[in-house]
Protein backbone atom coordinates (compact mmCIF):
# COMPACT_ATOMS: atom_id res chain seq x y z
CA UNK A 1 0.00 0.00 0.00
CA UNK A 2 1.25 3.24 -0.77
CA UNK A 3 0.01 6.88 0.81
CA UNK A 4 0.79 10.09 0.06
CA UNK A 5 0.88 13.72 2.03
CA UNK A 6 0.46 17.36 1.00
CA UNK A 7 1.15 19.86 3.63
CA UNK A 8 1.28 23.48 3.83
CA UNK A 9 1.85 26.01 6.15
CA UNK A 10 -1.34 25.22 8.72
CA UNK A 11 0.16 22.28 9.71
CA UNK A 12 3.25 24.40 10.90
CA UNK A 13 1.23 26.60 11.98
CA UNK A 14 -0.47 23.52 14.68
CA UNK A 15 3.31 23.12 15.66
CA UNK A 16 3.62 27.34 16.85
CA UNK A 17 5.30 28.51 14.13
CA UNK A 18 3.97 31.74 12.44
CA UNK A 19 1.30 31.31 9.42
CA UNK A 20 1.01 33.40 6.06
CA UNK A 21 -0.98 36.04 7.68
CA UNK A 22 1.09 36.16 10.89
CA UNK A 23 4.28 36.44 8.83
CA UNK A 24 2.55 38.75 6.43
CA UNK A 25 2.31 41.28 9.51
CA UNK A 26 6.18 40.69 10.74
CA UNK A 27 7.39 41.84 7.13
CA UNK A 28 5.27 44.58 6.59
CA UNK A 29 6.29 46.03 10.31
CA UNK A 30 9.45 48.30 10.05
CA UNK A 31 11.07 47.38 12.92
CA UNK A 32 11.72 44.22 11.49
CA UNK A 33 12.82 44.87 7.95
CA UNK A 34 16.43 43.98 8.47
CA UNK A 35 18.18 42.25 5.59
CA UNK A 36 18.61 45.33 3.27
CA UNK A 37 21.69 48.20 4.74
CA UNK A 38 21.37 50.28 1.49
CA UNK A 39 17.45 51.05 2.40
CA UNK A 40 16.20 52.42 5.26
CA UNK A 41 13.69 49.22 6.68
CA UNK A 42 10.50 52.01 7.00
CA UNK A 43 11.34 52.98 3.00
CA UNK A 44 11.21 49.22 2.14
CA UNK A 45 7.96 48.92 4.28
CA UNK A 46 6.48 51.52 2.97
CA UNK A 47 6.83 50.45 -0.67
CA UNK A 48 5.76 47.12 0.04
CA UNK A 49 2.76 48.71 1.94
CA UNK A 50 1.98 50.21 -1.84
CA UNK A 51 2.38 46.96 -3.50
CA UNK A 52 -0.29 45.14 -0.38
CA UNK A 53 -3.19 48.31 -1.61
CA UNK A 54 -2.71 47.27 -5.05
CA UNK A 55 -3.34 44.11 -4.59
CA UNK A 56 -6.01 44.86 -2.12
CA UNK A 57 -7.95 47.12 -4.90
CA UNK A 58 -7.47 44.24 -7.43
CA UNK A 59 -8.93 41.34 -5.07
CA UNK A 60 -11.88 44.10 -4.02
CA UNK A 61 -12.81 44.00 -7.70
CA UNK A 62 -12.74 40.72 -8.37
CA UNK A 63 -14.62 39.73 -5.18
CA UNK A 64 -12.64 37.77 -3.35
CA UNK A 65 -12.64 37.99 -0.07
CA UNK A 66 -9.58 36.78 0.99
CA UNK A 67 -6.93 39.11 2.73
CA UNK A 68 -3.98 40.12 1.12
CA UNK A 69 -0.78 38.11 1.89
CA UNK A 70 3.18 37.96 1.75
CA UNK A 71 2.88 35.68 -1.43
CA UNK A 72 1.12 38.74 -3.01
CA UNK A 73 3.40 41.43 -2.62
CA UNK A 74 6.68 39.18 -3.65
CA UNK A 75 4.93 38.39 -6.72
CA UNK A 76 4.23 42.00 -7.44
CA UNK A 77 7.69 43.02 -6.35
CA UNK A 78 9.07 39.60 -8.41
CA UNK A 79 7.57 41.00 -11.79
CA UNK A 80 8.91 44.20 -12.21
CA UNK A 81 12.20 42.99 -10.80
CA UNK A 82 12.39 40.23 -13.27
CA UNK A 83 11.28 42.31 -16.02
CA UNK A 84 13.32 45.13 -15.45
CA UNK A 85 17.01 42.79 -15.78
CA UNK A 86 15.02 40.77 -19.02
CA UNK A 87 14.50 37.64 -17.10
CA UNK A 88 10.56 37.69 -17.43
CA UNK A 89 9.89 40.65 -19.17
CA UNK A 90 6.36 42.38 -19.41
CA UNK A 91 5.26 45.45 -21.32
CA UNK A 92 2.25 45.39 -18.87
CA UNK A 93 4.75 46.04 -15.74
CA UNK A 94 5.76 49.43 -17.52
CA UNK A 95 2.45 51.06 -16.84
CA UNK A 96 2.38 49.39 -13.43
CA UNK A 97 6.02 50.68 -12.84
CA UNK A 98 4.99 54.39 -14.22
CA UNK A 99 2.01 54.09 -11.02
CA UNK A 100 4.17 53.52 -8.52
CA UNK A 101 6.74 55.85 -9.58
CA UNK A 102 4.28 58.54 -9.56
CA UNK A 103 3.20 57.19 -6.05
CA UNK A 104 7.12 57.89 -5.23
CA UNK A 105 6.96 61.79 -6.09
CA UNK A 106 3.89 62.04 -4.49
CA UNK A 107 5.59 60.98 -0.88
CA UNK A 108 9.07 62.26 -2.18
CA UNK A 109 10.30 62.86 1.43
CA UNK A 110 9.78 59.39 2.09
CA UNK A 111 11.05 57.38 -0.62
CA UNK A 112 13.94 59.28 -1.92
CA UNK A 113 17.54 58.18 -0.93
CA UNK A 114 19.58 61.18 1.16
CA UNK A 115 22.03 62.60 -0.73
CA UNK A 116 21.45 60.48 -4.06
CA UNK A 117 23.69 62.21 -6.76
CA UNK A 118 21.26 61.12 -9.48
CA UNK A 119 18.16 62.99 -7.57
CA UNK A 120 16.29 64.82 -9.67
CA UNK A 121 18.12 62.84 -13.10
CA UNK A 122 15.22 61.61 -15.49
CA UNK A 123 14.58 57.63 -14.90
CA UNK A 124 15.37 58.14 -11.04
CA UNK A 125 11.96 57.46 -9.76
CA UNK A 126 11.55 54.45 -12.14
CA UNK A 127 15.01 53.24 -11.14
CA UNK A 128 13.80 53.84 -7.24
CA UNK A 129 10.93 51.26 -8.04
CA UNK A 130 13.52 48.65 -9.46
CA UNK A 131 15.37 49.00 -6.50
CA UNK A 132 12.78 49.12 -3.78
CA UNK A 133 11.11 46.19 -5.51
CA UNK A 134 14.62 43.78 -5.23
CA UNK A 135 14.66 45.16 -1.74
CA UNK A 136 11.54 44.08 -1.25
CA UNK A 137 12.23 40.32 -2.66
CA UNK A 138 15.36 40.22 -0.13
CA UNK A 139 13.46 41.40 2.56
CA UNK A 140 10.85 38.87 2.35
CA UNK A 141 12.68 35.72 1.79
CA UNK A 142 14.91 36.30 4.70
CA UNK A 143 12.10 37.24 6.78
CA UNK A 144 10.38 34.04 5.97
CA UNK A 145 13.38 32.43 6.75
CA UNK A 146 14.13 33.52 9.59
CA UNK A 147 10.89 33.20 11.21
CA UNK A 148 10.68 29.60 9.84
CA UNK A 149 14.02 29.01 11.61
CA UNK A 150 12.71 29.25 15.19
CA UNK A 151 12.32 26.68 17.31
CA UNK A 152 8.26 25.16 17.07
CA UNK A 153 6.79 24.99 21.06
CA UNK A 154 4.44 21.92 19.53
CA UNK A 155 6.61 19.75 17.09
CA UNK A 156 4.14 16.77 18.34
CA UNK A 157 1.37 18.15 16.15
CA UNK A 158 3.74 16.18 13.20
CA UNK A 159 3.66 13.43 15.27
CA UNK A 160 0.75 11.28 12.62
CA UNK A 161 3.72 11.65 9.71
CA UNK A 162 6.16 9.89 12.38
CA UNK A 163 3.93 7.61 12.66
CA UNK A 164 2.88 6.88 9.51
CA UNK A 165 6.92 6.48 8.42
CA UNK A 166 7.14 3.65 10.94
CA UNK A 167 4.77 1.46 8.97
CA UNK A 168 6.91 -0.32 7.16
CA UNK A 169 4.08 -2.23 5.37
CA UNK A 170 3.11 1.86 3.63
CA UNK A 171 4.98 3.64 1.55
CA UNK A 172 5.02 6.94 1.96
CA UNK A 173 5.45 10.05 0.18
CA UNK A 174 5.41 13.40 2.26
CA UNK A 175 5.18 16.43 -0.43
CA UNK A 176 5.18 19.79 1.77
CA UNK A 177 5.13 23.03 0.47
CA UNK A 178 6.82 24.59 3.48
CA UNK A 179 9.90 26.12 3.68
CA UNK A 180 10.79 25.02 7.38
CA UNK A 181 12.81 22.18 8.86
CA UNK A 182 10.02 20.71 10.64
CA UNK A 183 9.30 17.33 9.66
CA UNK A 184 13.45 15.93 8.98
CA UNK A 185 14.31 17.44 12.60
CA UNK A 186 11.02 15.29 13.91
CA UNK A 187 12.38 12.47 11.65
CA UNK A 188 15.89 12.51 12.16
CA UNK A 189 15.15 12.76 16.29
CA UNK A 190 12.98 9.67 16.18
CA UNK A 191 15.74 7.74 14.17
CA UNK A 192 13.76 7.27 10.74
CA UNK A 193 15.41 6.74 7.61
CA UNK A 194 14.47 9.18 5.13
CA UNK A 195 14.83 10.04 1.00
CA UNK A 196 15.42 13.88 1.03
CA UNK A 197 16.81 14.27 -2.27
CA UNK A 198 20.68 14.75 -1.33
CA UNK A 199 23.69 13.24 -2.60
CA UNK A 200 27.46 13.75 -2.26
CA UNK A 201 28.55 16.84 -4.41
CA UNK A 202 31.05 14.03 -6.79
CA UNK A 203 27.83 11.42 -7.57
CA UNK A 204 26.11 15.05 -8.82
CA UNK A 205 28.56 16.92 -10.21
CA UNK A 206 31.64 15.50 -10.51
CA UNK A 207 33.68 18.50 -12.13
CA UNK A 208 32.79 20.63 -9.22
CA UNK A 209 35.50 21.61 -6.65
CA UNK A 210 32.94 21.71 -4.01
CA UNK A 211 33.26 17.67 -4.40
CA UNK A 212 35.91 18.08 -2.07
CA UNK A 213 34.21 19.20 1.04
CA UNK A 214 32.35 15.93 2.48
CA UNK A 215 30.16 18.58 4.46
CA UNK A 216 28.55 19.59 1.66
CA UNK A 217 25.63 17.80 -0.61
CA UNK A 218 23.54 18.63 -3.26
CA UNK A 219 19.89 17.86 -4.46
CA UNK A 220 19.25 15.43 -7.29
CA UNK A 221 15.92 14.12 -8.64
CA UNK A 222 17.82 10.68 -9.25
CA UNK A 223 18.13 10.23 -5.99
CA UNK A 224 14.48 9.15 -5.88
CA UNK A 225 13.78 5.69 -7.19
CA UNK A 226 11.44 5.49 -9.49
CA UNK A 227 10.46 1.95 -8.21
CA UNK A 228 8.44 3.42 -5.42
CA UNK A 229 9.91 2.36 -1.98
CA UNK A 230 8.75 1.55 1.46
CA UNK A 231 11.12 4.10 2.60
CA UNK A 232 10.00 7.70 3.56
CA UNK A 233 10.39 9.94 1.22
CA UNK A 234 9.99 13.91 1.61
CA UNK A 235 10.09 16.22 -1.25
CA UNK A 236 10.10 20.07 -0.36
CA UNK A 237 8.18 21.44 -3.42
CA UNK A 238 8.89 24.96 -2.95
CA UNK A 239 12.55 24.63 -1.37
CA UNK A 240 13.87 25.37 2.12
CA UNK A 241 15.36 27.56 4.63
CA UNK A 242 18.51 24.86 4.50
CA UNK A 243 19.07 25.10 0.73
CA UNK A 244 21.71 27.28 -0.70
CA UNK A 245 22.58 27.99 -3.90
CA UNK A 246 26.63 27.85 -3.49
CA UNK A 247 26.70 29.29 -7.45
CA UNK A 248 30.67 28.91 -9.21
CA UNK A 249 31.88 28.86 -12.93
CA UNK A 250 32.57 25.20 -12.76
CA UNK A 251 29.43 24.35 -13.65
CA UNK A 252 26.43 25.89 -15.93
CA UNK A 253 23.89 24.52 -12.65
CA UNK A 254 24.49 23.23 -9.57
CA UNK A 255 20.94 21.97 -7.85
CA UNK A 256 20.62 23.26 -3.96
CA UNK A 257 22.93 22.33 -1.67
CA UNK A 258 23.15 21.61 2.09
CA UNK A 259 25.97 22.40 3.97
CA UNK A 260 27.08 21.24 7.71
CA UNK A 261 27.31 23.57 10.03
CA UNK A 262 27.31 27.60 8.87
CA UNK A 263 27.06 27.84 4.91
CA UNK A 264 29.24 30.82 4.73
CA UNK A 265 32.41 29.29 5.57
CA UNK A 266 32.22 27.56 2.06
CA UNK A 267 31.70 31.23 0.53
CA UNK A 268 34.21 32.68 2.61
CA UNK A 269 37.13 29.97 1.58
CA UNK A 270 39.64 31.30 -0.75
CA UNK A 271 39.90 28.73 -3.43
CA UNK A 272 35.49 29.79 -3.84
CA UNK A 273 36.20 33.35 -3.67
CA UNK A 274 38.49 32.65 -6.65
CA UNK A 275 36.56 30.90 -8.52
CA UNK A 276 33.44 32.94 -8.04
CA UNK A 277 32.25 36.55 -9.33
CA UNK A 278 29.02 35.63 -6.70
CA UNK A 279 27.69 38.01 -4.16
CA UNK A 280 29.47 38.52 -0.58
CA UNK A 281 28.80 35.74 2.09
CA UNK A 282 26.35 38.73 3.74
CA UNK A 283 23.93 37.95 0.66
CA UNK A 284 23.63 35.06 0.96
CA UNK A 285 20.05 33.74 0.82
CA UNK A 286 18.16 30.49 1.27
CA UNK A 287 16.87 28.59 -2.18
CA UNK A 288 12.93 28.78 -1.35
CA UNK A 289 10.20 29.72 -3.96
CA UNK A 290 8.12 32.74 -2.76
CA UNK A 291 5.37 34.37 -4.22
CA UNK A 292 1.81 33.42 -6.32
CA UNK A 293 2.44 33.05 -10.12
CA UNK A 294 6.45 33.66 -10.34
CA UNK A 295 6.30 30.61 -8.45
CA UNK A 296 5.44 28.89 -12.07
CA UNK A 297 7.73 31.19 -13.89
CA UNK A 298 10.70 29.77 -12.17
CA UNK A 299 9.63 26.13 -12.20
CA UNK A 300 9.62 26.62 -16.15
CA UNK A 301 13.89 27.62 -16.08
CA UNK A 302 14.34 23.76 -15.86
CA UNK A 303 16.18 23.82 -12.55
CA UNK A 304 15.86 21.83 -9.16
CA UNK A 305 11.44 23.53 -9.09
CA UNK A 306 10.67 22.07 -12.38
CA UNK A 307 12.13 18.58 -11.35
CA UNK A 308 10.44 18.29 -7.84
CA UNK A 309 6.76 19.37 -9.55
CA UNK A 310 7.57 16.28 -12.41
CA UNK A 311 7.85 14.02 -9.30
CA UNK A 312 5.15 15.27 -7.26
CA UNK A 313 2.83 14.70 -10.86
CA UNK A 314 4.50 11.38 -11.20
CA UNK A 315 5.19 9.58 -7.49
CA UNK A 316 1.19 10.57 -7.23
CA UNK A 317 0.34 8.68 -10.11
CA UNK A 318 1.71 5.51 -7.97
CA UNK A 319 -0.76 5.64 -5.37
CA UNK A 320 -4.40 5.99 -4.97
CA UNK A 321 -4.78 7.68 -1.83
CA UNK A 322 -3.92 11.28 -0.91
CA UNK A 323 -3.57 13.44 2.66
CA UNK A 324 -4.04 17.22 2.34
CA UNK A 325 -3.82 19.32 5.38
CA UNK A 326 -2.54 22.79 5.89
CA UNK A 327 -2.78 23.96 2.16
CA UNK A 328 -5.12 26.63 0.93
CA UNK A 329 -5.50 25.35 -2.45
CA UNK A 330 -3.69 28.91 -3.60
CA UNK A 331 -0.89 27.18 -6.19
CA UNK A 332 -2.21 26.82 -9.81
CA UNK A 333 0.30 24.29 -10.22
CA UNK A 334 -0.40 22.25 -7.34
CA UNK A 335 -4.04 22.68 -7.58
CA UNK A 336 -3.70 21.47 -11.36
CA UNK A 337 -1.75 18.09 -10.43
CA UNK A 338 -4.28 17.35 -7.88
CA UNK A 339 -7.44 17.73 -9.88
CA UNK A 340 -5.97 15.61 -13.19
CA UNK A 341 -5.20 12.36 -10.12
CA UNK A 342 -8.69 12.81 -9.14
CA UNK A 343 -10.10 12.05 -12.86
CA UNK A 344 -8.80 8.34 -11.89
CA UNK A 345 -11.90 6.88 -10.19
CA UNK A 346 -10.20 4.99 -8.14
CA UNK A 347 -8.34 8.09 -6.54
CA UNK A 348 -9.53 9.34 -3.24
CA UNK A 349 -8.29 12.75 -1.06
CA UNK A 350 -8.58 13.45 1.95
CA UNK A 351 -9.07 16.83 3.16
CA UNK A 352 -8.23 17.80 7.19
CA UNK A 353 -8.81 21.16 7.97
CA UNK A 354 -10.68 23.04 10.72
CA UNK A 355 -13.01 24.75 8.09
CA UNK A 356 -13.14 22.46 5.28
CA UNK A 357 -15.80 23.82 3.38
CA UNK A 358 -14.31 27.92 3.80
CA UNK A 359 -11.04 26.43 2.80
CA UNK A 360 -12.23 25.52 -0.24
CA UNK A 361 -14.65 28.12 -1.25
CA UNK A 362 -11.94 30.51 -0.76
CA UNK A 363 -9.18 28.63 -3.19
CA UNK A 364 -8.55 29.02 -6.82
CA UNK A 365 -11.69 28.75 -8.97
CA UNK A 366 -10.54 25.05 -10.24
CA UNK A 367 -11.24 24.02 -6.59
CA UNK A 368 -14.83 23.62 -7.86
CA UNK A 369 -12.96 19.95 -9.34
CA UNK A 370 -12.61 19.28 -5.87
CA UNK A 371 -16.20 19.87 -4.70
CA UNK A 372 -17.34 17.98 -7.56
CA UNK A 373 -15.07 15.09 -6.40
CA UNK A 374 -16.74 15.27 -3.21
CA UNK A 375 -19.91 14.52 -5.01
CA UNK A 376 -18.30 11.39 -6.61
CA UNK A 377 -17.13 10.41 -3.35
CA UNK A 378 -13.85 10.86 -4.00
CA UNK A 379 -13.12 13.53 -1.18
CA UNK A 380 -13.73 13.13 2.46
CA UNK A 381 -13.04 15.86 4.48
CA UNK A 382 -12.70 15.96 8.69
CA UNK A 383 -12.69 19.10 10.31
CA UNK A 384 -10.16 19.79 12.45
CA UNK A 385 -6.34 20.16 13.12
CA UNK A 386 -3.79 17.66 11.54
CA UNK A 387 -2.44 17.12 15.33
CA UNK A 388 -6.44 16.23 16.37
CA UNK A 389 -5.93 12.88 14.41
CA UNK A 390 -4.18 9.49 14.44
CA UNK A 391 -2.40 7.64 11.91
CA UNK A 392 -4.46 4.99 12.76
CA UNK A 393 -7.92 6.44 11.65
CA UNK A 394 -5.67 7.52 8.60
CA UNK A 395 -5.03 3.94 7.84
CA UNK A 396 -8.55 3.21 7.91
CA UNK A 397 -9.90 5.85 5.77
CA UNK A 398 -7.20 4.62 3.35
CA UNK A 399 -8.27 1.24 3.36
Amino acid sequence: MRLAFLIGSGVSRAAGLKDTAELTQVILRPSNNVFNPFEPTETVSAFMQLLAEEQSRLLKRLGNRRPVNYEDICYLAAQIADSEVGEFENAAVETFVDKLAHELVNQEERFKEPDDPEWGQEGYWRERVYRLAVSSVRTIKQTVASELSQEAPRPDALRVLADAARRGEVGLDVFTLNHDTLLETLWNLEGISFEDGFRPVADVRSNCYLAAYPEVTVWSAQAYDTKCSTRPSLLKLHGSIDWWSLWHPDVDFLPPAKVKGDPLHILARPEHRARSKYLPPAELEPVILVGTFNKMLHQARGDSFLDLLCLFRRRLASTDRLVISGYGFGDKGINGIIIEWLTSPNHRALLIDPAPEDTLDRGRGAVQSLVRAKARGQLTMWTGGFEDFEFPAVLTWAK
